[in-house]
Protein backbone atom coordinates (compact mmCIF):
# COMPACT_ATOMS: atom_id res chain seq x y z
CA UNK A 1 0.00 0.00 0.00
CA UNK A 2 2.84 1.95 0.78
CA UNK A 3 4.63 1.53 -2.95
CA UNK A 4 1.19 2.62 -4.29
CA UNK A 5 1.09 5.59 -2.21
CA UNK A 6 4.13 7.01 -3.48
CA UNK A 7 3.87 6.19 -7.11
CA UNK A 8 0.66 8.53 -6.89
CA UNK A 9 2.69 11.17 -5.29
CA UNK A 10 4.87 10.66 -8.21
CA UNK A 11 2.48 10.33 -10.95
CA UNK A 12 0.40 14.00 -9.01
CA UNK A 13 4.14 15.83 -8.71
CA UNK A 14 4.86 14.73 -12.16
CA UNK A 15 1.96 16.10 -13.49
CA UNK A 16 2.03 19.56 -11.20
CA UNK A 17 5.53 20.53 -12.92
CA UNK A 18 4.37 19.83 -16.87
CA UNK A 19 3.33 23.27 -18.36
CA UNK A 20 -0.18 24.15 -19.00
CA UNK A 21 0.83 26.87 -21.47
CA UNK A 22 3.93 26.20 -23.86
CA UNK A 23 4.85 28.17 -26.77
CA UNK A 24 6.41 26.07 -29.83
CA UNK A 25 9.36 27.34 -31.43
CA UNK A 26 8.80 28.78 -35.28
CA UNK A 27 11.69 26.59 -36.55
CA UNK A 28 12.31 23.05 -35.68
CA UNK A 29 16.12 21.90 -35.92
CA UNK A 30 14.97 18.53 -37.27
CA UNK A 31 12.08 17.60 -38.92
CA UNK A 32 9.29 19.02 -41.13
CA UNK A 33 9.57 22.16 -42.17
CA UNK A 34 7.56 25.03 -40.56
CA UNK A 35 5.72 27.55 -42.40
CA UNK A 36 7.28 30.83 -42.90
CA UNK A 37 6.07 33.89 -41.42
CA UNK A 38 5.18 35.75 -38.13
CA UNK A 39 2.99 33.58 -36.06
CA UNK A 40 2.85 31.60 -32.79
CA UNK A 41 1.37 28.61 -31.68
CA UNK A 42 0.16 27.90 -28.16
CA UNK A 43 -1.43 24.90 -26.85
CA UNK A 44 -3.38 24.12 -23.70
CA UNK A 45 -5.64 22.43 -21.99
CA UNK A 46 -8.92 22.93 -22.93
CA UNK A 47 -10.23 25.95 -19.74
CA UNK A 48 -13.56 27.49 -21.20
CA UNK A 49 -16.00 28.42 -18.59
CA UNK A 50 -17.83 24.63 -17.28
CA UNK A 51 -14.31 22.96 -17.89
CA UNK A 52 -14.00 22.42 -14.24
CA UNK A 53 -17.02 20.22 -13.92
CA UNK A 54 -15.90 17.34 -16.96
CA UNK A 55 -15.71 14.05 -15.45
CA UNK A 56 -11.65 13.88 -17.04
CA UNK A 57 -9.48 16.70 -16.75
CA UNK A 58 -6.46 17.32 -19.65
CA UNK A 59 -4.09 18.87 -17.34
CA UNK A 60 -0.68 18.52 -18.99
CA UNK A 61 -0.26 18.76 -22.75
CA UNK A 62 3.40 19.16 -24.96
CA UNK A 63 4.26 19.73 -28.73
CA UNK A 64 7.07 18.73 -30.31
CA UNK A 65 8.81 20.98 -33.07
CA UNK A 66 11.00 18.79 -34.51
CA UNK A 67 7.19 16.27 -35.35
CA UNK A 68 5.77 19.93 -37.19
CA UNK A 69 4.56 21.11 -33.47
CA UNK A 70 2.94 18.03 -32.96
CA UNK A 71 0.46 18.43 -29.89
CA UNK A 72 -0.04 15.43 -27.76
CA UNK A 73 -1.69 14.85 -24.02
CA UNK A 74 0.34 14.22 -21.35
CA UNK A 75 -1.50 14.13 -17.91
CA UNK A 76 -5.30 13.36 -17.08
CA UNK A 77 -7.12 13.29 -14.33
CA UNK A 78 -10.15 11.63 -13.60
CA UNK A 79 -12.67 13.92 -11.22
CA UNK A 80 -15.15 11.29 -10.57
CA UNK A 81 -15.27 8.23 -8.05
CA UNK A 82 -15.68 6.04 -11.15
CA UNK A 83 -13.35 4.16 -13.18
CA UNK A 84 -12.99 5.36 -17.01
CA UNK A 85 -12.60 2.63 -19.59
CA UNK A 86 -12.25 4.50 -22.78
CA UNK A 87 -12.07 8.05 -23.64
CA UNK A 88 -12.17 10.02 -26.69
CA UNK A 89 -9.36 13.66 -27.10
CA UNK A 90 -11.00 16.75 -29.12
CA UNK A 91 -8.74 19.84 -29.94
CA UNK A 92 -9.37 23.44 -31.23
CA UNK A 93 -7.24 25.34 -33.57
CA UNK A 94 -8.02 29.17 -33.48
CA UNK A 95 -6.26 32.74 -33.16
CA UNK A 96 -5.91 33.92 -29.55
CA UNK A 97 -7.45 37.52 -30.51
CA UNK A 98 -10.41 35.37 -31.68
CA UNK A 99 -11.10 32.36 -29.26
CA UNK A 100 -14.65 31.82 -30.58
CA UNK A 101 -14.05 31.82 -33.76
CA UNK A 102 -12.66 28.19 -34.67
CA UNK A 103 -10.71 27.80 -37.75
CA UNK A 104 -9.94 23.88 -37.35
CA UNK A 105 -11.18 21.28 -35.06
CA UNK A 106 -10.64 17.42 -34.88
CA UNK A 107 -10.97 14.18 -32.52
CA UNK A 108 -9.03 11.67 -32.15
CA UNK A 109 -10.26 7.66 -31.97
CA UNK A 110 -11.85 6.14 -28.59
CA UNK A 111 -8.47 5.74 -26.82
CA UNK A 112 -8.79 1.79 -24.85
CA UNK A 113 -8.04 0.81 -22.35
CA UNK A 114 -7.85 4.39 -20.39
CA UNK A 115 -6.46 2.72 -17.60
CA UNK A 116 -7.54 5.39 -15.06
CA UNK A 117 -9.33 4.18 -12.05
CA UNK A 118 -11.19 6.00 -10.00
CA UNK A 119 -10.41 9.80 -9.17
CA UNK A 120 -6.95 8.93 -10.19
CA UNK A 121 -4.56 11.42 -12.14
CA UNK A 122 -2.26 9.11 -14.56
CA UNK A 123 0.87 10.13 -17.10
CA UNK A 124 -0.20 9.82 -20.64
CA UNK A 125 0.98 9.90 -24.17
CA UNK A 126 -1.94 10.44 -26.91
CA UNK A 127 -1.21 12.22 -30.02
CA UNK A 128 -3.71 14.59 -31.23
CA UNK A 129 -2.89 16.88 -33.77
CA UNK A 130 -0.04 18.11 -35.80
CA UNK A 131 0.13 21.55 -36.82
CA UNK A 132 2.23 21.08 -39.93
CA UNK A 133 -1.37 18.79 -40.73
CA UNK A 134 -3.46 21.33 -40.25
CA UNK A 135 -1.68 24.72 -41.26
CA UNK A 136 -1.98 24.67 -45.00
CA UNK A 137 -5.88 26.62 -45.20
CA UNK A 138 -4.43 29.50 -43.24
CA UNK A 139 -1.68 29.87 -45.11
CA UNK A 140 -1.28 32.54 -47.37
CA UNK A 141 0.72 33.20 -50.69
CA UNK A 142 2.63 30.49 -48.62
CA UNK A 143 3.12 32.70 -45.34
CA UNK A 144 1.63 32.15 -42.45
CA UNK A 145 0.66 35.40 -40.25
CA UNK A 146 -1.32 35.25 -36.67
CA UNK A 147 -1.10 34.24 -33.07
CA UNK A 148 -2.84 31.06 -32.91
CA UNK A 149 -3.91 28.33 -30.57
CA UNK A 150 -5.04 25.28 -29.34
CA UNK A 151 -6.99 23.94 -26.94
CA UNK A 152 -7.32 19.62 -25.83
CA UNK A 153 -10.51 18.44 -23.90
CA UNK A 154 -11.70 15.20 -23.23
CA UNK A 155 -14.67 14.82 -25.42
CA UNK A 156 -16.56 10.98 -24.79
CA UNK A 157 -15.52 9.51 -22.00
CA UNK A 158 -16.88 5.45 -21.79
CA UNK A 159 -17.23 4.62 -17.64
CA UNK A 160 -16.26 0.65 -16.78
CA UNK A 161 -19.89 0.62 -15.33
CA UNK A 162 -21.31 0.96 -18.88
CA UNK A 163 -22.37 4.83 -18.85
CA UNK A 164 -21.37 7.75 -21.35
CA UNK A 165 -20.73 11.11 -20.78
CA UNK A 166 -20.37 13.79 -23.71
CA UNK A 167 -19.43 16.86 -23.26
CA UNK A 168 -21.78 19.75 -23.98
CA UNK A 169 -21.45 23.37 -25.18
CA UNK A 170 -18.10 22.79 -26.49
CA UNK A 171 -17.00 24.77 -29.76
CA UNK A 172 -18.32 22.27 -32.33
CA UNK A 173 -19.18 25.26 -35.22
CA UNK A 174 -15.70 26.24 -37.81
CA UNK A 175 -15.91 29.83 -38.73
CA UNK A 176 -13.94 30.47 -41.58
Amino acid sequence: MKYRIKILALVAALCATLPLDTTMAQVAKEGPSLPSGNWTLTHTPYSRPGYETMPILVTGVKGDAAKGLAISVVCLKNQTPKPIESYKVTWYLYEKELPDRILQRGETPLVYPANLGANQQRVVDIPVVSFINICNPLLKDGSLTGNFAIDVAVLEVRFEDGTIWRAEGMPTEVKN
